[in-house]
């Protein structure tokens, strides 16, 4: 009996003492962890201090709070969020896309930017005539068709040179004879006629009339199907939109949305470690466009491309960031009432208005 007596006593004074040793383990942490990334304009890193959209709202946020903090380097996204999972930091700031497969292993705070995908071409690509387009466009159909009717001037310079020698409208040396003759023969068939050049003989004047007769049909085919060549190249090469992005190559950022929506698009994507890297592939035509989060993807074409890089501006796959935080964790509240606080207050319109211009995003 005075054994179960004591076993008894020994599991009370336990009990009592368990809470105490429980809460001491879960007491807040005296300095937060804040992991940021490159990732311009919302987080950019130099010699002196972070900067950008991100890090002011946070700075706005922690004052919200009370809460001190220090910041923490890593190279990219995915780094950020291993160490707020593993718990080597607090919470991860910067453009995070809030996505199902991200929230399966942390929780994220109520939307920071809203933003989507934007497209980065080449000046060539966003609906501007070049050699590309032109080989694009040269099908045998309407090669033949400018073919034949380059067929009917030169063989109508021929006859109407032949038919006028020895008369002062052509001349009779075979060079530049037939040159005129030809010249002759376009003007004619073009109906612009200037009259510097004209048969005298009714031989020279009966191959004109052949020529006519021939050449207006002919000649309306061939604006026509120039015309039409010009224009269906022009679509055919340009990229306007996410819809033509499909069969194209287009480079992305490994293991974010902008792959996974380029993939869906049916377009080839092309991974890599970063979107200066992306952007750089298309400045030397490795690819024929970058997909990438329109902020980010605006900054690196004022920063590596300048006017021969178009940002097309049509955003789709609508994108929100937000706040990174270790599932269960109890900052994702205080974060949460802290930006709610900093809305209502007209700072992050300040923040926003400071590091963001047009319609990249709210």
């Amino acid at each position: 009996m005075l054994v179960w007596l004591t076993m008894l006593l020994v599991g009370v004074v336990w009990a009592q003492e368990a809470p105490e040793g429980s809460e001491e383990a879960a007491e807040a942490p005296t300095e937060l962890v804040v992991a940021i990334s490159p990732f311009s304009p919302f987080v950019t890193l130099d010699d002196d201090a972070p900067q950008g959209f991100s890090v002011e709202l946070w700075k706005a946020l922690a004052e919200a709070q009370g809460v001190p903090y220090r910041f923490e380097a890593y190279d990219n996204v995915s780094d950020k969020l291993a160490a707020v999972r593993d718990g080597t930091a607090h919470v991860a700031i910067g453009g995070i896309s809030v996505t199902l497969e991200r929230e399966q292993t942390v929780d994220f705070s109520l939307a920071t930017f809203r933003t989507g995908l934007d497209i980065l071409v080449r000046n060539e690509q966003a609906g501007l005539l070049s050699l590309q387009t032109l080989k694009a466009a040269a099908t045998p159909g309407r090669v033949g068709i400018i073919g034949g009717f380059f067929l009917l001037i030169v063989v109508s310079g021929h006859l109407v040179w032949l038919a006028e020698q020895g008369k002062e409208a052509f001349s009779d040396r075979y060079f530049p004879g037939v040159f005129e003759g030809m010249y002759w023969a376009i003007v004619t068939a073009s109906t612009v006629g200037y009259g510097d050049k004209a048969p005298v003989r009714w031989t020279g004047r009966a191959v004109a009339a052949a020529v006519i007769i021939v050449s207006l049909p002919m000649f309306a085919i061939f604006t026509a199907e120039l015309a039409s060549t010009l224009t269906v190249a022009t679509l055919e090469t340009s990229i306007s939109s996410a819809d033509d992005l499909k069969g194209r190559t287009v480079g992305v950022v490994g293991g974010t949305t902008g792959e996974a929506s380029v993939k869906q698009l049916g377009a080839t994507a092309f991974p890599y470690p970063s979107a200066t890297e992306a952007v750089n592939a298309l400045i030397e035509g490795d690819v024929e466009a970058v997909v990438h989060d329109a902020p980010n993807l605006r900054e690196l074409k004022n920063q590596h491309g300048g006017d021969d890089l178009v940002a097309l501006g049509r955003l789709f796959e609508p994108q929100s960031y937000g706040l990174a935080v270790q599932q269960g964790s109890e900052l994702r509240e205080q974060i949460n009432q802290a930006l709610l606080a900093v809305h209502e207050s007209g700072q992050w319109d300040a923040i926003r208005t400071q590091w963001f211009e047009g319609d990249l995003g709210q």
